[in-house]
């Protein structure tokens, strides 16, 4: 990626900041009310799940989805899968987001702005500034929560040489098209905004991933990984919907691209799991593919 890009990126969370102080700047007079915005959990408590889509026979109510039809829309999502993403299960993707999903660059404000009003903040304090790092972090972390990773109901089979090598296939194809897709859309003269714009809309090949993983078979002793490689891909796509949200909500992408930094760990984690394996089951998969995935992330 460009330096301009990775500089613009930096610079959103400063984008953030200075939206504050804005705010800071322009009161006189005004009340604000000081309380802890998280988000919040609006479905009822739990019941049956008869379709086995994640939304109990009450949430399906809540929502007014079919409780008898796992994917109400028919996009390839479950419906909880839908929900706990910010998507509409009643909308096939991929312009389903939710409308009332938070703007975290909003909380931030509101939060920090009442706590001045209250005193609970105070500019002049020596710990203004952890203050308004821990308030960041309970917006972060509640953001996170609400994007909380449900483990869909996955095809098991027993724990063949065969079935193994054929899983290792199969998911190589898979990351091969979730890797090499976007390239061919992204030009070497786009601006800025053209790159982040292409960045976000990453977000549909990581669902279509997802979509493929979830519904593929999987060896017994591969399970926990495969949840993991889920997991991984889950996130992805949460954060690379919310890099498109730099211009109305920077907090947002900030974070977002923070988490994807991140994610090196996990994924490298997962690779070494993943040879641990097949060195473990004398399994003979896709070289290449597998060579190039441990000279990416070693």
């Amino acid at each position: 990626m460009p330096n301009k890009i990775k500089i613009f990126f930096g610079f959103l969370a400063v984008i953030a900041l200075f939206s504050v102080y804005s705010v800071f700047n322009s009161l006189s007079g005004k009340s604000a009310p000081f309380a802890a915005i998280g988000i919040q959990n609006t479905l009822p408590s739990p019941d049956t799940d008869a379709d086995h889509d994640g939304l109990t026979n009450r949430e399906e109510s809540y929502w007014n989805t079919d409780f008898q039809n796992p994917d109400t829309d028919g996009d390839g999502f479950k419906d909880g899968e839908e929900v706990v993403s910010g998507h509409d299960p009643l909308k096939p993707g991929p312009n389903d987001l939710l409308a009332n999903s938070a703007n975290l660059t909003e909380k931030i404000q509101n939060l920090v702005v009442g706590g001045i009003y209250s005193t609970d903040l105070k500019p002049d304090n020596k710990n203004f500034d952890s203050s308004i790092g821990n308030i960041s972090a309970v917006i972060v972390d509640d953001f996170y929560q609400s994007q909380s990773f449900q483990k869909p109901q996955i095809t098991l089979t027993n724990n063949s040489k065969e079935n193994q090598e054929l899983y290792l296939k199969n998911t190589a194809q898979i990351i091969k098209q979730l890797l090499l897709a976007p390239n061919n859309n992204i030009s070497a003269k786009a601006t800025g905004d053209q790159y982040i714009v292409l960045l976000s809309g990453l977000k549909n090949n990581f669902k279509d991933a997802y979509r493929d993983l979830a519904q593929m078979s999987v060896p017994n002793g591969w399970q926990e990984i495969h949840y993991n490689l889920l997991d991984i891909v889950n996130r992805s796509t949460v954060n690379y919907e919310s890099l498109g949200s730099y211009q109305t909500d920077p907090y947002r992408s900030y974070i977002a691209l923070e988490d994807i930094k991140n994610m090196d760990s996990d994924i490298k984690e997962l690779i070494k799991q993943v040879n641990s394996r097949i060195t473990q089951n004398h399994l003979n998969p896709d070289d290449n593919f597998y060579k190039l995935l441990n000279q990416l992330f070693k």
